[in-house]
């Protein structure tokens, strides 16, 4: 199962507790696995595969977990990159690795729905050994 299930299941259960501090702000369990519903929905309607690498830059905190799990619940492998690269520095790192670009998700989109295990990608499938995790 995808950490991201296990995130979420454990969202469920601790809905009101912090999830993520910063100094700019808090986020509950709620609020992280709405923003990972957000941003998954996002990603499948963009098309989204099993195994795609979804390029995730961002400096905020929070949004790099909420969209590495998002990546993480449809099944693709969250490419985490450093956010200080240049848009060229960024193309070209994407380039070595062959991941297509996607246009990372916000977290302020409409909802959608629950994605569980069973359903949260249409080609998803089980998990198995030769799937990758998360590269970065």
């Amino acid at each position: 199962m995808p950490v991201a299930h296990h995130v979420l299941d454990h969202a469920r259960r601790t809905a009101t507790a912090p999830a993520v501090q910063t100094p700019a702000r808090t986020c509950t369990w709620a609020d992280l696995a709405q923003g990972v519903h957000h941003a998954a929905g996002r990603l499948r309607d963009g098309g989204t595969r099993r195994g795609d690498l979804v390029p995730v830059h961002t400096a905020d905190p929070v949004e790099l977990l909420t969209l590495t799990l998002a990546a993480d619940v449809v099944g693709a492998v969250p490419l985490v990159c450093d956010p200080a690269w240049s848009p060229a520095q960024l193309a070209a790192a994407l380039e070595v690795v062959g991941a297509r670009a996607v246009d990372a998700p916000t977290t302020d989109a409409p909802p959608v729905e629950d994605p569980t295990p069973d359903d949260a990608s249409p080609d998803a499938g089980e998990p198995c050994d030769a799937d990758l995790a998360w590269a970065g």
